[in-house]
Order: structure tokens, then C-alpha cells, then sequence
């Protein structure tokens, strides 16, 4: 059932104009235009999902994913009544490119018209890998906006900025709902997304901590992406870890984070994800392919830290199922915090995906990150709120994956590391044998990463089931190839992957490719992968603490 919505009442600001609109959870191979904004489709847990609203465009609607990742709307189909301009607008990828005219018409999103907005069009046959989708909005900052450096003036302005310059009234804020499946019980997916107002029964997100977004630097404006720190993680053990950040000036036991929807599989530091998955009993890092698989009834609990809150991780999200089997014949799932390396210049530790993210109701405050803004509004911000309770999350996990009886008190549970402050990384001039196993599977996702970049949930999810079956079988053949934890996975020492553009270890799920360089685990269609632009969301941290910038130069 969808939720219903109502203004939110804000420094007793009317908000007449705000409005919500319900975002559609799909399984991709039954993807198919939504009739009217009520309709839920179901989910399959071996599929991801793909966000989709609908978006009137010149008298015509179509669905479109939404993406907290990236700044620009583009759609692949003629759309009526638009403009043509002289200007044309590329997204490079990895691996193809999202590229066409820039036309401007009419367009209405979230109840909210903006006049003559600028988006491309890609023309029939692009590169794109749109899917069942006609395209994509983008929700992130203006200051990444290919668009808008392809016009070079407002008129190229995103969607967004165009809104909120509209009615200076309303605060600058959206908010995002992500909802999941019952883990195959058949339950709906619906999820939702708002400009200027909060879902009903979630009011209370307004008095949550206010988490800045840290700004980087104006060389590296283009590269701003929604980024705050998190205090910290609890592991499976319920000990809280021991956590090193790669970001200079990041307080201990603190990590920075990226918080983009785009993602299905969050990616974590190594030394993170060997904590949360190292110590379940039949835990396995197939080096080959790069990715955790644990067998399916055991419960994996997690919790972060953020902002002085507890924000539990539904074990449905921490063991995403593939429905391969082990060699015990039980079911096997795939660890959904995959590990990530990065440079010892990093400006990032993490990236809180969707797997986070059904787990946390999530408010932007878009701040003076909006280009043309008259009034300066301050520095921008985020606020979360859980939306998991654990014992609920643990009765389900018990009636969905334990058939009702509750095993879960005499699984054993072995210590989990939690002080990983003497990690080293082998000298890359003498690789051992355990780095060059990870590069051999750093080499396999950057030789076939495009194939895992999401469009919904067919071709990826059976990509990475084939990796697994493959892995079992060979392991079947000769015995287990790897004893885990390997030294190098249980360290950490993985060697480096040089910035987020540069493909992730694993499997890296990126919903619809925009900024950044993963591919994703679903993609009956793929979307592209993201940009070749790096993550740089720690100006504050990573420059000395030059705090914020207002990027548009309002004093």
C-alpha cells in the first residue's frame, strides 16, 4: 500500500507546492510501463532493483530511474514539443557513453513544472543500456551536471535547481524510501521519493542529527557528491570494530562514507567486510571472482553508527540470495558489503548503497548546492532515520530462511577480529601470492564489470550465479581452492585500487551507472557504468579541514 504524504510544516512554511510521488521497485525481466502511480510490482531477492517514477515531458510520461548519484535527466525516446538547441552533452563511462542533443520542453516531476528544461536526448540504438526504462533523473548536485557544462549558463541547469529556484519559499530538500521484498514472501515493493515534504508516519526524521555533507574543494567541484562521516560499526559479534580511515584528518573509530542510491552492494573497507563476514561459519572469498557468498541460514547482524544513532542492517540486506547451492547442499548468499581498496590519498572509506539504504529513511537538504539560489540557505546537509527494528528484522529472517524454527541461538558464532590498526598492504614491488590472486580478481571485474551494471535483475544476478556455480564446481572437482581467511583477506592487504572510477572488487552493484565506475549485480538491460570521475567527497577531511564552500560563491 502506498504511503500517503502531507506538507511538511517547517519554520511554518507553507508548502502547497511540495508533493511526493511513489517510486516503483521492479524485478527487470518483468519490467513494463507502470499504469498509474499506485501500481507495485514484486521483487525478487536474486534480482535488484530498479527505482523508477514516472516524469511528464512535453505532454508525454515516461519512467525514468532516479539517482542520488548523479545531476542530469536524459531520456532514450523522441520526446513531443521539445526545443533543439545547438549544444550536445556526453557522459563518458567506461565503457560506452550516454551522448545526444540537448533539447529543452516542459516538464513536470513529483507534482512540481518546470519550463523549458534541459535534458538529453538519446537517440534510438545509444549506448545507454536503459532497459525497460526510458531514461534517468538525476537528484545530486548541480555542480556535476555534464548538462549544464555542455550549455554553460542556467539554462542547463538540473531539474532540481530549476525547481527550487522556483519557490525559494520551500526548503531545498528531498527525501527517498526504499522498501524490499519479504525475502520471498511475496510482499510488495514500494518505495517513494518527495520534494519540500516527508512521508507521513516518518515526520520525525526532522528532529534527527543534521549530518553536513562535506564539500570539496571548488577545483574539485564537479565531483560533489551527497558524503558525511559515520561514528561507527558493530559487527556480528556485537562488538563495535576497531576502524582505521583512509581520509586524513577523520577522527578514530570514524569512517567517511558516500551515500548513493545507484548502488545495490555497499562498498566497505576490506578490513570491514572480512570483519562482518570472516568469522560466519562456511564464509567463502572466491578470490577468483572477488565476492563474499555465506550460506543463507545463517543470520548476519550489523549495525553503523551515525550520528549518534543505531541504525540496524535487516539480515536480509547483509545476505542477498542467489539460490546456488554449497557443497553441503544448502543455499548460498552473497555477501552484500563487499570490499573495497583504495589509495593512501583516498577521500572516501565507503559507499552506503541500497543494501544501507532500505534500511534508512533518507532527507537532503540541498543547502547552496543550487545554482541561481537568490538567498543563501548554508551549508548543505542530510538526516537519516532508521526505519529497521532488529527483533523484527530477526523474526523475519527466522520465518523466511529458517522456516520458522529459530536456529539462530546455536549457530556458532567464532570471534571476529575488531582491531585492524597494524593492516599493511604487500610491497607492490614484490607481490605475493595472495595480492596477485586479487589482482587476478580486480582483473576479472574490470574485464567484465559492464556486464553487472544494473538495469533490474536478470543478466547480472545470473552472471554472478554462473561466477559461483563455476567456483563450487571447480571447488567440487579439486576440494576447496581457498582455505579462508586467506592472509591477505584477513588483513586487509589487498593492494590498492587507485579511485572509485577505477571498477570495484567484487560485485559492485551500481543501479544505473552514473558517477563513479562500478557495475551492479542486476541488469536484464545494463545501465552504464558511472562516469569516469572519481569520488573526492572529503574537502573538509582530506584538505587540511577547510570546511565548506559555498559553491556558487554567496558570501
Amino acid at each position: 500500500m502506498a504511503r500517503s504524504f502531507f506538507p511538511l510544516l517547517l519554520l511554518f512554511i507553507d508548502f502547497s507546492d511540495a508533493f511526493s510521488i511513489p517510486v516503483q521497485g521492479r524485478q527487470a525481466p518483468r519490467l513494463g510501463r507502470r499504469q498509474n502511480n499506485k501500481q507495485v510490482t514484486q521483487l525478487d531477492d536474486q534480482g535488484n532493483t530498479n527505482y523508477l517514477a514516472n516524469i511528464t515531458m512535453g505532454g508525454s510520461v515516461f519512467s525514468v530511474t532516479i539517482d542520488t548519484g548523479s545531476s542530469d535527466l536524459w531520456v532514450q525516446k523522441a520526446v513531443p514539443n521539445a526545443q533543439t538547441t545547438n549544444f550536445q552533452a556526453s557522459v563518458t563511462y567506461a565503457v560506452g557513453e550516454v551522448t545526444g542533443p540537448v533539447k529543452l520542453v516542459d516538464t513536470t516531476f513529483s507534482g512540481i513544472t518546470v519550463k523549458n528544461q534541459a535534458y538529453i536526448e538519446v537517440p534510438a540504438g545509444g549506448n545507454s543500456g536503459a532497459g525497460n526504462s526510458d531514461g534517468l533523473i538525476g537528484l545530486g548536485p548541480s555542480t556535476g551536471s555534464q548538462v549544464r557544462s555542455a550549455v554553460g549558463s542556467s539554462t542547463g541547469d538540473p531539474f532540481l535547481d530549476n525547481a527550487f529556484r522556483a519557490d525559494p519559499s520551500s526548503p531545498n530538500i528531498i527525501t527517498v524510501l526504499l522498501s524490499r521484498t519479504g525475502d520471498g514472501e511475496g510482499t510488495d515493493v514500494q518505495g517513494e521519493f518527495s520534494v519540500g515534504t516527508v512521508a507521513s508516519g516518518l515526520t520525525q526524521i526532522n528532529s534527527q542529527p543534521k549530518l553536513p555533507v562535506i564539500s570539496v574543494p571548488v577545483a574539485q567541484q564537479p565531483n560533489q557528491h551527497w558524503t558525511s562521516q559515520v561514528d561507527g560499526i558493530i559487527g556480528p559479534d556485537g562488538q563495535k570494530m576497531n576502524l582505521v580511515s583512509e581520509v586524513a584528518g577523520t577522527p578514530n573509530g570514524s569512517l567517511v562514507a558516500v551515500y548513493d542510491s545507484g548502488f545495490t552492494l555497499p562498498q566497505v573497507p576490506a578490513t570491514v567486510s572480512n570483519a562482518i563476514y570472516s568469522g560466519i561459519p562456511g564464509a567463502n572469498f572466491d578470490q577468483t571472482q572477488g565476492f563474499w557468498t555465506i550460506p543463507c541460514e545463517q543470520e548476519v547482524n550489523l549495525t553503523f553508527i551515525i550520528g549518534g544513532q543505531n541504525f540496524p542492517i535487516h539480515p536480509f540486506d547483509t545476505g542477498l540470495v542467489l539460490s546456488f547451492q554449497g557443497d553441503d547442499g544448502g543455499n548460498l548468499c552473497a555477501g552484500a558489503f563487499q570490499p573495497i581498496s583504495t589509495t593512501t590519498d583516498a577521500s572516501f572509506d565507503m559507499i552506503m548503497g541500497m543494501a544501507f539504504l532500505r534500511n534508512a529513511y533518507m532527507l537532503i537538504n540541498f543547502g547552496d548546492f543550487v545554482d541561481g539560489n537568490p538567498a543563501k540557505q548554508g551549508q548543505p546537509f542530510m538526516q537519516l532515520l532508521p526505519t529497521t527494528t532488529a527483533s523484527a528484522a530477526h523474526q523475519q529472517f527466522v520465518k523466511s530462511r529458517l522456516g520458522g524454527v529459530d536456529t539462530t541461538g546455536s549457530q556458532p558464532r567464532p570471534h571476529v577480529p575488531t582491531d585492524f590498526s597494524n593492516v599493511t598492504t604487500p610491497s607492490s614491488s614484490s607481490p605475493s601470492v595472495a595480492s596477485q590472486d586479487f589482482n587476478t580478481a580486480k582483473s576479472f571485474i574490470q574485464r567484465n564489470w559492464i556486464y553487472f551494471a544494473a538495469g533490474g535483475g536478470g543478466l547480472a544476478a545470473l552472471i554472478i550465479g554462473a561466477c559461483i556455480f563455476s567456483s563450487v564446481r571447480r571447488r567440487r572437482r579439486t576440494g576447496p581452492r581457498y582455505a579462508y581467511p586467506s592472509a591477505v583477506f584477513a588483513t586487509g592487504a589487498a593492494g590498492s585500487y587507485k579511485q572509485l572510477h577505477d571498477p570495484a572488487p567484487g560485485a559492485a552493484m551500481d543501479e544505473h551507472g552514473t558517477h563513479g565506475g562500478f557495475g551492479g549485480y542486476a541488469g536484464q538491460q545494463s545501465y552504464p557504468p558511472r562516469p569516469m570521475q572519481p569520488y573526492h567527497p572529503a574537502g573538509g577531511y582530506g584538505e587540511g579541514g577547510m570546511g565548506y564552500v559555498d559553491p556558487y560563491g554567496r558570501a
